[in-house]
């Protein structure tokens, strides 16, 4: 009787009281009712994002660099200033990317704060330099990059304020 109930559909449902299913079956179906839901819903247009400062794109980039050397890190070192960088790097990637989506008057602020970020940044990888966790080369590359931002984003700066400065001078 055992035998009998034992078919080669069925070879993970050994027991006489469990369904003569397995999960061949269940992948199968689950199959056909995924492709019947894509032919029933219609997909809309997503239009392509739009084209970001190069302030952030520079930033990208950068953070690439970055992982590259963070993944090279000793266990402890990682965990510790690796992710104090890290954090410190996505916090500014997240203020400036949130910068192109402000008004003028809500932009310094945020732009503040990416700048200060971005320093705590520096400060930190000089460390990990100093530790010599970073070879000098390595160092060099990202140091020159991460001036390069902040030359930017003083740039940015500098453009809105003296934006600002002429929008309530002519207020007045």
């Amino acid at each position: 009787m055992f035998s009998e109930r034992l078919s080669e559909n069925s070879a993970t449902s050994f027991l006489c009281f469990f369904p003569r299913t397995n999960s061949l079956h269940a992948s199968q179906r689950f199959c056909i009712d995924v492709i019947s839901l894509y032919d029933i819903c219609i997909l809309p247009i997503v239009t392509p994002p739009r084209e970001l400062p190069p302030v952030i794109l520079a930033m990208k980039e950068t953070y690439r660099v970055w992982l590259t050397l963070y993944r090279d890190f000793p266990k402890v070192e990682r965990f510790g200033i690796g992710n104090k960088i890290e954090q410190s790097f996505l916090e500014c990637l997240e203020l400036t990317f949130c910068l192109s989506y402000l008004s003028l008057e809500q932009k310094i602020p945020f732009l503040n704060k990416a700048i200060t970020r971005l320093d705590v940044v520096k400060f930190f990888t000089q460390l990990c330099w100093e530790q010599k966790l970073i070879s000098h080369e390595k160092y060099a590359d990202l140091l020159q990059r991460l001036e390069e931002i902040g030359r930017q984003l003083g740039g940015w700066k500098k453009g809105l304020q003296t934006k600002t400065l002429t929008q309530t001078s002519e207020r007045k």
